[in-house]
């Protein structure tokens, strides 16, 4: 017989049968494969030495400096942890997981292996039905969403509160009004795309639900040629074709809703944060540059436009990112795709404008 007990049975731990809170003093010593816990009157119960279990981890009851012994619904309280190193060595399983322990870690797991499939199937699934569900909505219905991307975007880039238009498609700039024409009749779109020009240095475009594109001054700043800002305005044109501001949206949504379903918290706090929404799939942007590309034969204008454009706007925040990160093609890659689209023959769709037509646009939106 194996037998341990410590100096002072009155202070060895406190007994707790798991079902009562009563709690007695109790000894503990260990015969043959059992751990024997006594009190002044004599045994009290006998716990099998391999079922026995340290309640919390080695480390956290280092850390606590109190060791607790389980066995199912049973536990002891030990009075100090050199007891526990006493009784170590005949605790063969000390910090084996538990039964219930072990059904609760596969249980973990399989929901975890079930969130992990579902994410998976809205990875795939979703941009489908994004973009199958954003064809479906009526312009009419994207008015709202649109106003509200279109501010939250403009006050996030400007950093400030919303400033006012530079300039828009109006009776002031007519030159943008008949751009918006050529462009919605090549790019097959239900009306003329809204333009505006914010005052904004950071030289971007964005194209947003409600069939509407938004310029910063900045880019018209940086761009050398109308014909170059005409190149962009095709490339956005063809998101509004094709619906992807709005799908971007409702694929956010999504992910959005199953977060606040899953975990219980939403994936963007406002509005502010939908920039990087509309930060599209490469191939996406691949189809916009092609199609961009095609509205502007159809115009009368090379392609090459566009790669002239793209070369003359700054690298984005992600460039230092591999590019299998990026979202965005690679410039180079871009570039080079265009040139190899077709050159310009004769134009189905007029536009012309004049050196007076520039001036004054340029003027309206103070560049």
């Amino acid at each position: 017989m194996r037998s341990i007990s410590v100096p002072d049975p009155r202070a060895t731990g406190r007994y707790s049968d798991g079902v009562t809170a009563a709690q007695r003093a109790v000894t503990l010593s260990v015969e043959g494969d059992g751990l024997i816990l006594a009190t002044d009157t004599g045994p009290l119960t006998r716990w099998p030495c391999a079922a026995v279990r340290l309640r919390d981890g080695a480390q956290q009851t280092a850390r606590a400096g109190v060791a607790v012994l389980i066995h199912e619904a049973e536990q002891v309280r030990l009075t100090a942890l050199t007891d526990l190193d006493a009784l170590r060595p005949f605790l063969p399983q000390l910090t084996a997981p538990t039964s219930k322990q072990r059904q609760e870690r596969r249980a973990t797991a399989r929901w975890l292996g079930g969130i992990a499939a579902g994410l998976a199937a809205l990875y795939f699934l979703l941009p489908p039905l994004a973009a199958w569900g954003a064809a479906l909505i009526p312009l009419s219905w994207q008015a709202h969403l649109g106003d509200e991307t279109e501010t939250a975007i403009v006050k996030a880039l400007a950093q400030k509160p919303m400033p006012p238009a530079a300039c828009a498609d109006t009776q002031d700039t007519l030159m943008l009004a008949r751009v918006a024409e050529a462009l919605a009749t090549a790019a097959d779109l239900p009306a003329p795309p809204q333009i505006r020009v914010y005052p904004v240095a950071l030289p971007n475009a964005f194209a947003l639900p409600g069939n509407r594109i938004i310029l910063t001054r900045g880019l018209l700043k940086r761009l050398q040629t109308p014909e170059q800002v005409l190149a962009v305005l095709a490339h956005e044109a063809a998101h509004l074709a094709h619906a992807d501001p709005l799908a971007a949206v409702i694929q956010h949504m999504g992910w959005s809703l199953a977060a606040q379903t899953l975990f219980g918290i939403g994936t963007v706090a406002s509005l502010a944060e939908i920039m990087p929404i509309l930060a599209y799939h490469r191939d996406i942007e691949r189809r916009a540059d092609r199609d961009g590309a095609r509205y502007l034969l159809a115009l009368g204008r090379a392609p090459t436009l566009l790669g002239e454009a793209l070369q003359r706007l700054p690298e984005t925040e992600m460039a230092s990112v591999p590019q299998w990160f990026s979202t965005h093609p690679d410039t180079a890659e871009r570039v080079a795709a265009l040139a190899e689209l077709p050159k310009p023959g004769l134009a189905t769709i007029g536009f012309t404008y004049s050196p007076a037509d520039v001036t004054a646009l340029r003027k309206a939106c103070g560049v």
